[in-house]
C-alpha cells in the first residue's frame, strides 16, 4: 500500500520514481547505504514500513519513511544552508543537506517544497537542484 492509499499495478509501479530523503544504512546491497537524493525504483510496497527497492543495479529493503515520491515534472533539491522558517508565513525549517521536492512555483524568492512530512515555503537561493 502506498502512502496515499493507492495500489499500483506492477507495470505502473516500475515507472515510479522515488528519492531518498535521509541518509541511512539498510539492506540495499547490504554494505551499501541510501544516500539523500538517490533515485529509487520501488519494486514491492506491500509492507507499510519496509519496501523493496532498486537503486541502479543494487536492490534491497528500504524503510518507507526515508523515501518520497517524485511525480513527473517535479524537481528535487538539496538544502545548502539551514534555515529557520516563520510558520505564520507558511515557511518551513530545514537543515543543511536535507532533500526536498518542489511542489509549486517560485513566489517572491521562495519555493513551495515538501519533505514528505512537511510542506511549506523555503528560500530558493539556498536550494541546489540535484
Amino acid at each position: 500500500m502506498l502512502p496515499h492509499g493507492k495500489n499500483w499495478t506492477d507495470r505502473s509501479r516500475s515507472e515510479l520514481v522515488w528519492v531518498g530523503m535521509d541518509q541511512c544504512r539498510h539492506d540495499v546491497s547490504r554494505a551499501s547505504k541510501l544516500i539523500p537524493g538517490d533515485r529509487i525504483t520501488v519494486i514491492d510496497d506491500s509492507n507499510e514500513e519496509w519496501w523493496r527497492g532498486k537503486i541502479g543495479e543494487r536492490s534491497g529493503f528500504l524503510p518507507a519513511n526515508y523515501i518520497i515520491r517524485v511525480r513527473s515534472g517535479e524537481r528535487v533539491y538539496k538544502v545548502t544552508r539551514s534555515f529557520v522558517g516563520n510558520r505564520e508565513m507558511g515557511q518551513i525549517t530545514l537543515k543543511k543537506d536535507q532533500i526536498v521536492v518542489k511542489k509549486g512555483d517560485e513566489v517572491n524568492g521562495y519555493l513551495k517544497v515538501s519533505t514528505g512530512r512537511k510542506l511549506g515555503f523555503f528560500p530558493a537561493d539556498i536550494l541546489q537542484e540535484i
